[in-house]
């Protein structure tokens, strides 16, 4: 093996051993240099913290074990290195064994403790090289090597890099680079002049990231302790730079991505970056799974690298209803061929999840086995919604079709049973189911291309607007002949098809005359404040006819209804006190959760 450098500290309560420990050092390493080195007082306590990466305050058991005086700093060459096993303060661990073994011997010569510290890798060395002497192991290999020692000991008065900040990004990135494993996720525009105006921080995936804010030693303007610090690092030449740090530790990706991740990153000239295939699809999982929707300021940018990756030759958009849609299956392709999974951060309790997003892939794999249906493709995969479904676009019987899968418990049943009752009554006004799973797992429906309830109406004509107010009525009529009450009856699941309007989404429906409560609503408060959103009649009550005349009150509808359409529907007393008490305990248990953490 090839000889390597490393470095053996005696901090100053270690010197009165000085001579001993010399003597060996020479004896048993080749001497490059000997440094004595002197901290500013004011500043030993932090300067220990961001050489260790441990907060190690004013008096801290090392200050005092160690001392605040100067310390002797051996540059050595090993020439003949070997590693083995050690125990160590971390655990069993593969170590330079001649390094280790001399730093015990010394340790034992000045009684014990960590009075003198050596490195056990070339990583470490360069770790405290950059640290101790501002220079990394590369670069003092090429500029102090090839002298021989002679014997003095140099005096050198300076404080751990950037114990008083950073002149310039570039000195920045020179300690960061050499001190922290990391990686750019995101954000690397933002290190250049011209920064993002919707993006202002950069991403920072880091193995440790103690260490890493020490290492900073910036100010921390936001923090969810312990998690996702932001940290504002100031330049005297390049203004001040804010860094959001993602902890490897934490599931915000599987740990294989991860380690593929640091295995592949690039070198930029400046920073360590993510490779372009990792970078597409990291930023792609980050904004499918980590938030509610995709931001428009997004989408030019994953089209320039869909194309630059060479996938449009492989994924066509005409199959797609939307960019999105074929991204998330360029993202499933991409996982499924690395082995991934979708991965959830429950410690990190304020870093948003969409949870639906992986259970398309089961849900989608279901669907192709189904001999009925070709051409099956993921739609609307961005929609970030409570019901539970997952949506799809395919072909049945030659036509196209738009197909719900999943629901929340028997819901999906639920809505064939109803849309089935409905539309036979009246198939003008409400979509016919044209394909339903025996299991209640999905139902498809005949495509159409709807058209916002509340955009209709915002360029309707006098006499459109007097048509919506008779097809309203006909809903109305039909809902109270088939004794159905919808309960979701809000301007969201009106649509115009045309010039025809038709109500949608039977997920929550109940027989108007025998109102049964869903399984699913009884265990979900949130749930049961969502249906009907701001149109329902009462908190826990439900009242089509309410519903309605709110939707006509704002938007200037006047629609005559059968006194039988207004029937109420109210959770049982018992239902409603048992979801509140489930409520109640779920907030308490996410206040303490973060507390123990």
């Amino acid at each position: 093996m090839d000889k390597e450098l490393h470095l053996i500290v005696l901090w100053e309560h270690a010197r009165y051993q000085q001579a001993q420990i010399a003597a060996d050092i020479q004896q048993q390493f080749r001497v490059v240099n000997c440094y004595e080195v002197e901290w500013t007082k004011s500043l030993v306590a932090a300067n220990f913290s961001r050489f260790y990466g441990v907060n190690l305050p004013k008096n801290s058991f090392k200050e005092k074990e160690c001392g605040s005086g100067r310390f002797l700093l051996y540059v050595v060459f090993d020439e003949n290195p070997v590693y083995e096993e050690r125990l160590t303060s971390r655990g069993p661990e593969v170590v330079n064994a001649h390094l280790f073994d001399a730093k015990s011997r010394y340790r034992d010569w000045t009684r014990g403790g960590h009075k003198i510290h050596a490195t056990n890798s070339v990583q470490e060395t360069d770790h405290d090289l950059t640290l101790l002497l501002g220079i990394s192991y590369d670069d003092y290999l090429q500029s102090h090597a090839s002298t021989p020692w002679d014997g003095s000991i140099k005096f050198v008065q300076r404080d751990v890099s950037g114990a008083h900040g950073w002149e310039s990004l570039h000195d920045f990135f020179y300690v960061f680079n050499h001190t922290v494993h990391y990686v750019v996720l995101r954000g690397e525009e933002n290190l250049s002049p011209q920064k993002s105006a919707a993006h202002q921080d950069v991403d920072l995936l880091v193995q440790e990231w103690e260490n890493a804010i020490f290492i900073m030693n910036g100010q921390q303007v936001w923090h969810f302790p312990p998690y996702r610090p932001k940290v504002l690092v100031k330049t005297a030449q390049n203004g001040d730079f804010l860094f959001d740090i993602w902890m490897t530790s934490l599931g915000y990706y599987p740990d294989q991505w991860y380690q593929d991740m640091f295995a592949t990153k690039a070198f930029s000239g400046l920073y360590y970056q993510l490779s372009q295939v990792h970078t597409f699809y990291t930023r792609l999982y980050h904004c499918l799974v980590r938030k509610a929707e995709v931001a428009a300021d997004y989408l030019p940018w994953f089209q320039e690298r869909f194309q630059q990756l060479g996938l449009d030759s492989k994924y066509r958009q005409a199959d797609y209803s939307d960019p999105v849609d074929m991204y998330y299956v360029a993202l499933q392709d991409f996982m499924d061929a690395k082995g991934y999974a979708y991965t959830n951060a429950p410690e990190d309790w304020h870093c948003y999840f969409k949870s639906r997003i992986a259970t398309i892939k089961p849900a989608w794999d279901e669907l192709l086995q189904h001999q009925d249906l070709q051409h099956v493709v993921p739609y609307r995969v961005a929609d970030d919604t409570t019901s539970g479904y997952v949506y799809f676009k395919a072909v049945y019987q030659g036509r196209d079709v738009f197909i719900k899968y999943g629901g929340r418990g028997s819901t999906c049943a639920n809505e064939i049973a109803f849309s089935q009752k409905v539309s036979a009554h009246n198939p003008t006004h409400f979509m016919t189911p044209v394909l339903c799973d025996p299991a209640g797992r999905f139902v498809a429906y005949e495509y159409v291309e709807g058209l916002p309830f509340a955009d209709y109406l915002s360029h309707a004509t006098a006499a459109q607007r007097s048509q919506v107010e008779s097809q309203l009525a006909s809903i109305a009529n039909t809902l109270t002949e088939c004794h159905v009450m919808h309960r979701d009856l809000c301007p969201r699941n009106l649509i115009m098809v045309g010039d025809v309007l038709m109500l949608i989404d039977f997920q929550y429906a109940v027989d108007a005359l025998h109102p049964v409560e869903l399984d699913c609503v009884r265990a979900d408060r949130q749930l049961a404040l969502q249906i009907g959103e701001n149109y329902r009649y009462r908190t826990f009550v439900w009242n089509d006819a309410k519903s309605l005349a709110k939707i006509q009150k704002e938007f200037g509808l006047h629609v005559q209804t059968p006194a039988s359409f207004d029937r109420s529907f109210r959770m049982p007393w018992k239902l409603i006190l048992i979801t509140i008490c489930r409520a109640q305990a779920r907030k308490l248990l996410s206040c303490i959760k973060p507390a123990k953490q």
